[in-house]
């Protein structure tokens, strides 16, 4: 099976239930503990042991089971009892040298006919505001060792801390859309490869020359606007200086000066392209399907509907809130891209191989 033929949000749900469920969630994780004088549940926090993704990817399934029986059980107390049921629970992942950012999840069913749950990270929020520093000391190879359980005692406090970044990134996002254990391999993949090709390409090329060409990839227009654009000049072009003549022709369009004046109100390009941390931010801002608003109210949509399949491989579900079917359109047009931008960059990798090298998971041949 090709890449381009696998369903994404299914593979990632398929990441979210590779091990076998646990029903007997009452005695799992969390215990009621209740304010006798006001009979609200209190706060109450657990830190997770782990030795892998693999091993938090299971925890993180049982936790938002957990979460979701709790949540259930309130609801069905506050309408026999007409008490308002509120609690929140902050939830961190222990690896063997770093611990995860604490993910706060809250539970409650005051505002709303329907119970609700709100899981964050505060480091991460936003993706305007998240930490991008933390891939300025790792890169992909290293996350991936680190996620199958391959430590390095001599790690750093600065990689440490770095990891606790990413780790809540998959840990979080992935609990609220489990797609997203593709698509945020995905995103790392893309944005590496383009910093580390265009570092090459800043060297070998006269700069203003390699700002155009770069300014064109870094806003996602080159690879799939002008690529195409450019190499049907180079086929019609009889000479270098005829086909350089009309590249600087288009080049110098009015979208592409805004482009660069865009970016120099910021950053030299040359700088920019220069700070790993940058290109990623960049692409999380413009690609990442959860980076758009209300992302997880349209991945409800697409968990409902596999959950509707009764296949318990593709199961998932976040909270008992209403889906925004618009959202999901936007989302997978989000998911679409990416996947096709990825697809570009690698047409000889499956997305079975970027499961197996992030999560060392075997999914092949396990989609229906």
């Amino acid at each position: 099976m090709k890449a381009k033929d696998d369903d994404i949000n299914k593979l990632g749900r398929q990441i979210y239930n590779y091990q076998s469920e646990v029903d007997d969630f009452d005695k799992f994780y969390f215990s009621r503990i209740e304010d006798q004088s006001t009979g609200t549940l209190l706060s109450r926090s657990i830190e997770i042991q782990c030795v892998s993704i693999k091993d938090m990817i299971k925890h993180q399934k049982l936790i938002d089971q957990s979460l979701m029986f709790y949540l259930k059980k309130m609801d069905k107390e506050a309408k026999t009892s007409e008490c308002i049921y509120n609690a929140s629970f902050s939830i961190s992942y222990k690896f063997l040298t770093f611990i995860s950012n604490i993910e706060s999840v809250a539970l409650n069913t005051s505002t709303s006919d329907k119970p609700y749950r709100i899981s964050e990270v505060k480091t991460l929020g936003a993706y305007t505001n998240m930490e991008y520093s933390c891939w300025n000391v790792l890169n992909n190879k290293k996350i991936q060792s680190v996620f199958k359980g391959q430590y390095n005692e001599h790690t750093s406090y600065e990689e440490n801390y770095a990891f606790s970044q990413v780790v809540s990134l998959f840990a979080c996002e992935s609990s609220r859309n489990p797609t997203t254990y593709i698509t945020a391999p995905m995103v790392l993949e893309v944005a590496e490869k383009f910093f580390y090709s265009t570092k090459g390409q800043i060297e070998r090329e006269d700069k203003r020359e390699a700002q155009k060409v770069l300014s064109l990839k870094l806003c996602h227009k080159y690879d799939n606007e002008y690529l195409p654009i450019l190499k049907q000049l180079k086929k019609q072009c009889n000479t270098e200086k005829e086909y350089n003549d009309k590249f600087v022709k288009l080049t110098n369009s009015k979208e592409i000066v805004n482009i660069e004046e865009e970016i120099e109100k910021s950053n030299n390009i040359i700088e920019i392209l220069n700070n790993k941390a940058l290109i990623i931010k960049d692409y999380f801002l413009n690609l990442f399907p959860m980076a758009i608003d209300k992302a997880v109210s349209g991945s409800r949509v697409t968990s409902d509907k596999l959950n509707q399949t009764h296949d318990s491989k593709y199961f998932h579900q976040y909270d008992l809130g209403r889906p925004n079917i618009n959202k999901e359109k936007e989302l997978e047009e989000k998911n679409n891209t990416l996947k096709q931008l990825w697809q570009d960059n690698f047409p000889d990798r499956e997305i079975t191989d970027l499961i197996k090298d992030w999560y060392d998971i075997d999914l092949i041949g396990s989609q229906s």
